[in-house]
């Protein structure tokens, strides 16, 4: 087998990358980041609200330069066999306690039926588990600005307004801030009126004319 160039893999789903995703990379040797789009977890707006071109381009604010691909699932021997053809051999994978039996079960599965010289020979960094992708959407949605600076990477604040269109807040927000405002103008030019007829008008009084003038 020809030599290959090491490289790292991290992979996941991005909605969106925040600091925990940020302390991984930076740990990271030769990193390539994989976003999956699974068809399923795809289909769930709820979890994951942002398409793969606008998660590439968050990565990409934050890391210049970083190799970012999109694979349709996380099927791991797969997205190896993808890097291998392209001239890289992935020799560490960063994942969660969670998904490293699993990552480890199928790669075992196809080296059963490969060749001993072929084989996938990868090691497992387990990460640690700062934040979630959750608490940062809930963030974005419910307004708290403060916190989602706390979670995310400076690099991608001034995506806020976006994210929130994303997220389908900004767009709610803008019709009810319009149907309020269409609301008190309706609502004081009653309240004008209104004053305006119970205000007492006297009798008009004429000023008396000094003699002489």
């Amino acid at each position: 087998m020809e030599k290959l160039k090491p490289v790292e893999l991290f992979l996941g789903r991005m909605q969106p990358l925040h600091n925990g995703h940020k302390k991984i990379i930076d740990s990271m040797k030769n990193p390539i980041v994989v976003i999956v789009k699974g068809k399923k977890s795809g289909a769930d707006a709820e979890r994951n609200p942002l398409d793969e071109e606008y998660q590439k381009k968050l990565i990409e604010m934050i890391f210049p330069g970083l190799e970012v691909s999109i694979s349709p699932n996380g099927f791991l021997p797969g997205i190896l066999g993808y890097f291998r053809k392209q001239g890289k051999e992935v020799t560490k994978i960063y994942a969660g306690a969670d998904r490293i039996a699993g990552y480890q079960d199928a790669i075992n599965r196809a080296n059963e039926k490969m060749p001993e010289d072929q084989r996938y020979r990868v090691t497992f960094q387990e990460t640690e588990r700062v934040t979630s992708a959750t608490t940062v959407r809930n963030a974005i949605k419910s307004g708290d600005k403060d916190t989602f600076k706390k979670l995310v990477p400076s690099a991608i604040w001034g995506e806020w307004d976006t994210l929130r269109k994303k997220l389908g807040v900004m767009k709610e927000g803008i019709l009810k801030f319009g149907q309020w405002m269409e609301d008190a103008a309706v609502t004081t030019t009653v309240a004008i009126k209104d004053a305006q007829k119970d205000i007492p008008l006297g009798p008009m009084v004429r000023r008396k004319r000094k003699r002489g003038a």
